[in-house]
């Protein structure tokens, strides 16, 4: 003899069908409600999450990071300064360290050399002095545009005769800008150089003494001076 359909029915789908039945002259409101009570009844905790996430509300995009930002920038200058007596014939390596605390980088290091004619000015015999920049002590220092050579003859100039710069970032005018839908991390990397611009810098200075009559003279009193400017930015978003 066959069972009773109504008995091989599970008992959750036989309760579901009877509500079923009966909510056809309900309030559609409490129709709903009934419908979730069913199914949590038949489906257990994967129900409750199932009616969760359906009537839970979506979350709203996440803001766009990207701004208008005001960029200034902290300057400090960094010198150095000597006067060395050069033979004849003689390189001398001028040296300047540099280094930098946290968050600042390099614009550029200028060196200068001056000298003065002591003995033969007058007849224009006027030794001859020359200069080399060499960054090989210098992170990243093979790519720095800038002077990196010269010579003068010039007997008594009051400025300096010889001007060399290392150029580190050709950008930096230290001049205030604004920034417009930037990301504030791509604004510190434009100005970090990554280190460029420390280390030993090394000016090498010649002097060839030029001689009419004081075959005694044996080389040249030279000023050696190096500035280097350093920066920091300074990052403020703007406000609308």
């Amino acid at each position: 003899m066959a069972e009773d359909e109504s008995e091989a029915a599970p008992a959750g789908l036989d309760f579901a069908t009877k509500m079923a039945d009966g909510l056809s002259s309900v309030d559609k409101g409490v129709w709903m409600a009934v419908g979730i009570v069913v199914v949590l009844l038949l489906a257990g905790g994967s129900g409750y999450k199932l009616i969760s996430a359906m009537l839970a509300e979506e979350p709203p995009p996440p803001p766009d990071p990207r701004a208008s930002f005001h960029v200034r920038f902290d300057e400090k200058v960094v010198e150095a300064f000597e006067t060395t007596f050069i033979d004849d014939q003689t390189t001398y390596p001028a040296t300047f360290e540099l280094s930098l605390d946290e968050g600042w980088a390099v614009a550029y290091v200028e060196v200068t050399v001056h000298f003065g004619e002591t003995d033969e000015a007058g007849l224009g015999f006027c030794d001859d002095v020359s200069a080399r920049y060499d960054f090989s002590g210098v992170e990243g220092g093979a790519g720095f545009g800038g002077q990196h050579e010269g010579n003068s003859n010039d007997c008594n100039s009051p400025t300096p005769q010889i001007v060399l710069r290392g150029v580190v970032n050709a950008e930096y005018d230290g001049q205030d800008y604004t920034a417009e839908n930037a990301l504030e991390e791509e604004i510190y990397a434009r100005w970090d150089n990554g280190g460029a611009g420390i280390g030993s810098y090394i000016n090498e200075v010649t002097v060839e003494t030029v001689t009419m009559y004081d075959f005694t003279e044996q080389g040249e009193e030279v000023d050696i001076a190096w500035t280097a400017i350093t920066y920091k930015p300074l990052v403020e978003a703007v406000v609308q």
